[in-house]
């Protein structure tokens, strides 16, 4: 390991070093779980084994070590990390052969994998019965997707929308204008398998994030990704009057973040984010960027979302008066409706692109 903290990669070099660091002055509980991340992490950016193979060895190595003395969400997300690891090589997690890895002797290599009895699943909990999540972390589905808007930005209208969408200007912010989306309808499979929205997100000057719609039962679920600090919130459902640009409103759910997004929160001006929204038929909901996940929670149940504000309302952080307007807009979005919807800005950009939505409608 000293060898790989003098090399050139600069990634592998400080993880390699704080394994070096490890032998001198020992990390607690947290610290091996970040260093595990850390190796995981590396493994994500080197794609699928082999070439990943060594970190994820790695990254379980360290995962098993310390699961142990985990616990809550911490131990839940480990176990399921360990999880993929031994599907991803087909082999067992790695054990730790003795507590000083760095100690002279064939243990201050990459340990051999041993075969071990694989982790018992984390169990689905039961739908929730108070205000707070259950904090179940999603494993996400694959879930088959396609293409239904190009471009979706501030201040001009959609590009290379699917033909049954329905294009809409939505309210102006507080000093801000240019808000705009659409909705779609999901294809019928959502109702056993939930839907995804995958798309490429960039903001900078005033951009005030992204709303996303999903179909649950018999409303929808809103998500609100913003580039500041724990920038998720989530609503399930109701009257846009009472939830606006603010995700405000009495049907808000609680959010848990992962460790990895504080990493990535708040988002940078003028780069492209990988991002993933997936809710599941069961209330399960995972927010991913850069193929990580950012935020979870289970949404117990959801009524529709009413984008028709009441006379003489005005939405949170919105100006009065401003309301969706829209060719064919509908008042509420229909049981099995989805959509998605860039805020408003003063200057610079707030985009959407090469947008995936599924199940895809049908032609």
């Amino acid at each position: 390991m000293p060898y790989l903290a003098k090399g050139s990669d600069e990634a592998l070099k400080r993880v390699a070093q704080t394994e070096v660091d490890h032998a001198a002055k020992p990390l607690d509980e947290r610290g091996i779980e970040a260093l595990a991340d850390q190796w995981w992490n590396l493994a994500a950016a080197k794609g699928k084994p082999p070439e990943s193979t060594p970190y994820l060895k790695r990254a379980g190595y360290w995962y098993q070590a310390v699961v142990g003395k985990a616990s809550g969400l911490a131990k839940a997300k480990i176990n399921l990390r360990i999880e993929e690891i031994n599907g991803t090589l087909k082999v067992a997690s790695v054990s730790p052969v003795r507590p000083d890895p760095f100690a002279p002797g064939p243990s201050a290599t990459i340990p051999t994998p041993m075969p071990m009895p694989k982790p018992k699943p984390v169990p689905l909990p039961p739908e929730p019965k108070t205000k707070t999540a259950k904090n179940r972390i999603p494993t996400p589905l694959e879930m088959e997707t396609g293409t239904v808007c190009e471009l979706l930005q501030g201040k001009r209208m959609p590009d290379g929308l699917w033909k049954s969408a329905i294009p809409f200007n939505a309210p102006v912010g507080d000093g801000r204008k240019g808000a705009n989306g659409f909705a779609i309808m999901a294809g019928d499979r959502w109702k056993k398998e939930g839907t995804t929205w995958k798309f490429q997100y960039t903001w900078s000057g005033s951009a005030q994030g992204v709303e996303i719609a999903h179909p649950f039962q018999l409303g929808q679920v809103l998500i609100r990704l913003v580039p500041g600090k724990n920038g998720v919130g989530i609503t399930a459902g109701g009257n846009w009057g009472e939830i606006g640009w603010g995700m405000t409103g009495k049907r808000k759910v609680p959010v848990e973040f992962s460790l990895e997004s504080q990493t990535v929160f708040p988002l940078e001006k003028d780069v492209t984010y990988d991002v993933v929204s997936q809710l599941l038929v069961d209330g399960r909901y995972g927010l991913f960027i850069n193929k990580q996940l950012m935020a979870y929670s289970v949404i117990p149940a959801a009524i529709p979302l009413d984008l028709k504000l009441p006379d003489g309302m005005a939405a949170p952080q919105s100006r009065a008066g401003s309301v969706f307007t829209g060719d064919n807009m509908p008042r509420a979005l229909k049981a099995g409706e989805a959509c998605l919807i860039v805020g408003p800005l003063d200057n610079g950009l707030n985009k959407a692109s090469a947008i995936e939505f599924g199940p895809q409608p049908e032609e």
